[in-house]
């Protein structure tokens, strides 16, 4: 299958896959804030943040370079996972042991240190499964990933109902879904991975430890702090204000890391494409990464534009009326997905570059943006200055990553291609404010005629060239 329609492929799959999965999620996320209440949801939420900087310590940046190399070295696979998976599990274990010691330097309450520590359990067994993601993406079999993130999302949801509606269970227990979902979804890869590939001979060693991790720490580094990043918001809420004010905060957050995912998805079919460019032609590379960005903005600014017209209604349809004051945060947070697609593809360019190390400057200095901000606002406009520090922090992310990677050759003009879209996110989300009151079947009809219109306004705006007209035709052709 020709290398561009094959990315097309798994980029669709991999996008169908995030709409099922992350509606699941949402559905979850959806009982438990019923459920739980505010300040139960909030402990949920408190507890996913405290665990979730510690996560991509596990995994360390790992499997980005596994998924670079096996790409260029598909015939040695075996051996790539024989010596990873013993690291890995070291890493867990020091993860887990860390999650706890710092647990009890925090001194958290009785009521959150056992729902922690299934919590951190849940977490690290998200860290194996790793290694045999990362050969699927090398081997671009998006289809296994694709249906494992379904099912993770299903055996949750599944586990949910059972241990907290039905079994009338509180935090803890939604913590044992988690961790029973994560433990299902490794067992999936698992048996994949022995099937297509076979069993790989476990093997203990340290120089290619050291070579792997020296590559991968940065990214690790970088991924932890960008969680942090994310995070901080919720931690420094929960230090200096309400168990309400982080419920309602992460009620409106939890939509944007689902929407978050997108980019990510996109971003994980097009790395082995684009390691493959960069490593014949520079330039080429270039000119399909920009191509990248443009529909990243194309598709990132009319999914703000109907969020922010209709987020009273999101938030009243997901968490019900007593989340009503997350609708404002919506409405700020979602305009920071905008550059939150067109940076998500940061971590992998620059380790295709091999300059990881600027990628994790780039998140020190997000989090040091962030986390100021947070200080400075939270205390004057409680989670509503969390959402202004997290929309200028990612503005000045992603300024940040255009200059340094200017500054290494790869000149992006993304400018010269953002205003006809804005024009037609603009009318059809004037047309999609004159009936943001209609039923929600309806509206979610109108909301499908309206992309229709969005789409046909950027071909009438002449927002394409000829040239990528005819690879779309192409690229959606049956080969």
């Amino acid at each position: 299958m020709n290398p561009e329609r094959h990315v097309f492929k798994n980029s669709i799959e991999g996008v169908l896959s995030l709409g099922l999965g992350s509606l699941l999620q949402l559905l979850a996320f959806s009982l438990l804030a019923r459920y739980l209440g505010t300040v139960g949801f909030g402990q949920y939420s408190y507890i996913m943040a405290f665990v979730g900087a510690f996560q991509l310590f596990a995994e360390m940046g790992l499997t980005l370079v596994l998924v670079r190399d096996i790409t260029l070295d598909k015939k040695n696979v075996n051996k790539y996972i024989g010596q990873a998976l013993p690291l890995l599990w070291v890493l867990a274990i020091v993860t887990l042991t860390l999650i706890i010691l710092v647990a009890h330097l925090f001194h958290l309450a009785p009521e959150l240190l056992y729902p922690l520590y299934i919590a951190g359990i849940a977490t690290v067994a998200t860290i194996q499964p790793n290694i045999y993601v990362a050969v699927f993406r090398a081997f671009e079999s998006m289809e296994i990933n694709n249906l494992g993130f379904v099912l993770q999302k299903v055996f949750f949801l599944g586990l949910i109902y059972l241990l907290v509606i039905k079994g009338k269970g509180q935090v803890i227990s939604s913590f044992l879904a988690l961790a029973g979902a994560n433990l299902l979804v490794w067992f999936f890869y698992y048996l994949c991975a022995i099937r297509k590939y076979g069993r790989s001979q476990l093997r203990i060693n340290f120089r290619y430890w050291i070579s792997l991790l020296k590559e991968a720490v940065p990214l690790g580094f970088g991924a932890i702090l960008r969680k942090i990043t994310w995070q901080v918001d919720t931690l420094i809420l929960g230090v200096i204000d309400t168990a309400v004010s982080v419920a309602l905060y992460n009620s409106a957050y939890r939509l944007l890391a689902a929407l978050n995912m997108l980019p990510q998805v996109l971003a994980i079919s097009m790395f082995p494409y684009f390691t493959r460019l960069a490593e014949n032609s520079q330039d080429d590379f270039a000119k399909v990464y920009q191509k990248s960005l443009k529909f990243l903005w194309i598709l990132s600014l009319p999914i703000a534009i109907v969020t922010t017209v209709l987020a009273d209604r999101i938030i009243l349809l997901f968490f019900g009326s007593s989340y009503e004051g997350a609708a404002t945060a919506l409405k700020i947070l979602i305009w920071a997905s905008i550059f939150l697609f067109l940076s998500s593809q940061y971590k992998h360019i620059f380790t295709i570059l091999r300059k990881q190390h600027l990628y994790t400057y780039l998140v020190i200095f997000a989090l040091v943006v962030n986390a100021v901000l947070d200080l400075i606002l939270i205390p004057i406009f409680s989670y509503i200055g969390a959402c202004f520090a997290t929309l200028i922090t990612e503005i000045l992310l992603y300024v940040a990553g255009y200059y340094l990677l200017r500054r290494l050759g790869v000149s992006i003009a993304l400018l010269t291609t953002a205003v006809k879209p804005v024009l037609g996110g603009f009318i059809t989300g004037a047309i999609l404010y004159l009936v943001r009151d209609v039923s929600y079947l309806l509206l979610g009809l109108v909301i499908i005629v309206d992309f229709g219109l969005y789409v046909a306004l950027l071909f009438s705006f002449g927002t394409f060239s000829q040239g990528e007209i005819d690879r779309m035709l192409r690229l959606v052709k049956r080969s």
